[in-house]
């Protein structure tokens, strides 16, 4: 009995390497780049080919950009981007991100600023996001030149009180 278990270890070895073997052959491709018709992963995926389709796709639409510079210089360095572009309808599409000290209280916030030739005007509050103070809107675009001011308010009123960052957007490019 003792002679008998010594080969049962080595044959149950060699019948598992032999299953193993027997199902890795079973699941290898007949031919290089065909795919196997066994494959579950690909079951209710539905390819259309959108060569000959009428419309034409327009994809994502350039945005050009405008850094905006600090005023004052302080101990934490602050900086911010306007993104912007054309819409259909000849307006301006904007998104203002920036990097400003995160404030704690709730009677300070920033505000945005629009300045054109025809004066300054109060334009939305920045809300923070995980990637700093943001906003967007629209603009329209009757204006050569527009100039974004970011501020540090307390009173929610028509006058600016600590200019944070500014930066000069282009319209007519």
């Amino acid at each position: 009995m003792k002679k008998s278990m010594s080969y049962v270890l080595p044959l149950a070895a060699l019948a598992i390497l032999g299953f193993l073997a027997f199902r890795w052959l079973r699941s290898e491709p007949g031919n290089p780049g065909s795919i196997s018709p066994t494959a579950e992963s690909a079951e209710g995926i539905e390819i259309s080919d959108l060569t000959g389709n009428e419309s034409k796709p327009t994809g994502m639409v350039d945005t050009q950009r405008v850094k905006l510079t600090q005023t004052t210089p302080s101990e934490t360095p602050e900086q911010g981007e306007v993104r912007y572009s054309k819409t259909d309808d000849n307006a301006t599409r904007f998104t203002v991100s920036a990097d400003l000290p995160e404030l704690k209280d709730n009677s300070s916030f920033y505000q945005l600023w629009m300045e054109g030739d025809k004066g300054r005007k109060k334009a939305m509050k920045l809300s923070f996001e995980k990637g700093g103070y943001v906003s967007e809107g629209v603009l329209s675009s009757n204006f050569d030149e527009v100039k974004i001011i970011i501020s540090k308010e307390t009173k929610d009123d028509d006058q600016m009180e600590e200019v944070q960052l500014e930066g000069t957007i282009n319209l007519k490019k």
